[in-house]
This record gives C-alpha cells, structure tokens and sequence, in this order.
C-alpha cells in the first residue's frame, strides 16, 4: 500500500522529528510504502527554529519581545538556533517527503493523521485543514496516535471547518485520554488508543551513537523550563556525583555544556549520559529506550499519563522535590526487564491496530 502521513516532522523540537520518522518506518517495516506530506515551506520552518514567525508572533506578541532581545544582547542564543536549523534539515533527508500535490498524484491507498499534537488549534502550524483530513486524496483516512494537546472544545469555536474534516475520517486511534474526550464534546468516538510511534518501534536501532561527547561524565538536562527549585536539586547533586550538567537540544545557560546535535545524532548523548532529567514527553520516551536513571517531572499531563500506562510511575517528581529526593529518584534503577516486555506487547497491539486500519473499505 501507498501509505501517506501528516504530522509535523519540521519544528525545533527534537521529539517532533522522531515521532515522525518513527512512523515512517513503522509503516515500512508493515510491508507499505510511506510518503511523509509537507504542510509548509522550508522557509516557514527556518523562523519557527529562529523565533520569527508571523503567525506565532500575531497569536503570542510577547514572544516577539523576546525574539528581539535575544537578537540584540544574545546573539549567541539565534546563531545556536540557526546551527540547530541546520542540523535537523540532513535529517529531513531521511523522510521521504512529498509535495501535497505530488501526494495526490500518487494515488494513495491510506493517509494517517498524527501523530503528536497536529490536532492542537492553539499552534498556528496546526490551525491547517490538511491536518485534520483536508486536501488530501486517499481511500482511507484515520487519525492515528494523534493527539490535541491541551486544545479544549472552545478552543475549536473558530474552526467549525476543522470539525467537520475530523468527523469525515474513516477511523480515529488517539494518544491520550484528552483527545478522546474532546472527541466525545464533538459527537464523535476514537476507535481506540495507541501509543506514540517511538514507542512502536525498536527505535535506539535507528538512532546514531558516533556524536562525539569529549566528556561523558554528565547528567543530562532535557526540558523545557526548569524551576528553581529543581536546578538548586540538580546543581547538588551533580556537585555530589562529579557531574557536569549538560543540556541539550533545549538551551539553558545554567548547565555547563549545551549540546546542539541533529535528531538522530540524539542517542549517543542519552547512551552516554550517567542520569537523566527531563519534562518533555519524547525526553521521557528516550529516557525509557536508554534504559536510564531518569526524574521525570510532572507538571505535563501527558508525561504523567504516558509513564502510568508504562507502569513507571514511580519516576516523576515535582518542584517540591527536595535535593535528598531528588538524589533518592536517581540513585534507583527502575524495572526495565519489565518495561521491555510490555514494550513487546505495544508492539505487536500496534501491528494489529495499523492492520485493522488498512482493512477498512475492502473491496
């Protein structure tokens, strides 16, 4: 089968090209051919990475300010944004990536939608009816561990257009518990749930381990913003261990290094890593596959549920954590003998579920 994807596979965000690239070859390895459909210019995507976009800077104006201020007093920050842009476009190269145009003259047998949070209306980027179902030529579409994010039903009053492709899809599989009720506010059912991509495959296979890290004695910091309170725990408990702080992919001036690599060049830094501290979902996932000694936090519902259904609860923390529990988190070794076997069966659950999908209009 000829099989296309909509996701986002183009923004500065490590996890984003991952999912994307994990559902392509997941597709692949079914025995289908996948095409990877462009929803925006190379243009559009360079002024996300550097923080100028038009349509996020008219929906956020404060980030205009920021962008600005980094341009005049730290021009280091943009020109470590235009490495990052660099870096992940050679691993675009390994998508097989397709014009919408071109995707409709090929004839495709299936398109999925998802994964990650193309279904979130409050990212301008996901305010296109082409995430939703629109534009594109198949015989089946279905939503496929396609999440909305923290996007709530009003947040859809603008877009009754979005909800009207959403409901013409053939089969929906969700993410998360949210999209599934949002679903529900819109009259509509998902057809189940499957877990990201990343998890669907055997993913550490695919991922480089020749990035050179001149000093692998670190603690990895993978997040967004972190609290005070959790870098005054992550500071000691480098200083206790011998550790340099590390962040990457994410600029914090706090850490000692910053590491700027591509995706793929993504699991030498986890392999190498001696703990890890993340708040982003793919950090989690990565943190998993590595099979590393990991805080997790959990002020993102969907870290919290994502290491529930994995039965790893016991790694998150929040901020008021105290430097003795954060040190007690990391110094444990969780159970990943465990983890590998449900992995196993996320795997064969998600063979069948993408089976079920390509059954749909037989004939």
């Amino acid at each position: 089968m000829k099989v296309g994807i909509v996701t986002v596979y183009d923004s500065q965000n490590i996890g984003s090209f991952l999912q994307a690239f994990a559902l392509q070859e997941f597709v692949r390895s079914n025995g289908d051919e996948p095409f990877v459909i462009q929803t925006r210019s190379e243009k559009t995507a360079k002024n996300i990475f550097l923080g100028r976009d038009r349509d996020t800077l008219k929906k956020n104006p404060k980030l205009m300010l920021r962008y600005t201020r980094n341009y005049l007093f730290r021009h280091d920050q943009i020109t470590q944004r235009e490495l990052k842009f660099e870096n992940y476009k050679k691993d675009w190269k390994r998508l097989n990536i397709v014009s919408v145009e071109k995707a409709n003259e090929l004839g495709l047998d299936l398109v999925l939608f998802g994964s990650d949070e193309i279904w979130n209306v409050n990212v301008p980027a996901f305010e296109k009816e082409i995430m939703y179902g629109g534009g594109i030529n198949a015989r089946i579409k279905a939503g496929y561990a396609v999440s909305a994010g923290h996007a709530v039903a009003k947040d859809f009053k603008s877009f009754p257009g979005l909800v009207r492709q959403i409901s013409g899809l053939d089969s929906i599989l969700v993410r998360d518990d949210h999209t599934a009720e949002l679903l529900k506010s819109f009259g509509l059912s998902a057809d189940g749930k499957v877990f990201d991509p990343t998890l669907q495959i055997r993913l550490t296979d695919c991922l480089g381990n020749d990035f050179n890290i001149p000093d692998e004695n670190y603690i990895l910091i993978y997040s967004y913003l972190v609290p005070e309170e959790i870098r005054g725990c992550i500071r000691k408990f480098a200083e206790e261990k011998g550790l340099k702080t590390v962040a990457v992919s994410l600029y914090h001036d706090w850490c000692d290094e910053y590491i700027n690599c591509s995706p793929l060049e993504i699991g030498a830094v986890f392999t190498k890593a001696k703990y890890v501290y993340t708040s982003t979902f793919h950090g989690t996932i990565l943190s998993l596959l590595y099979h590393k000694q990991v805080a997790a936090a959990g002020e993102k519902k969907k870290v919290v549920e994502l290491l529930t259904a994995l039965g790893m609860e016991e790694l998150l923390i929040d901020k008021s954590c105290t430097p003795e529990g954060f040190s007690e988190k990391l110094g444990k070794k969780p159970d990943y003998e465990a983890l590998e076997r449900r992995l196993s069966r996320i795997r064969e659950e998600s063979v069948g579920a993408y089976s079920r999908i390509k059954e749909l209009k037989n004939g």
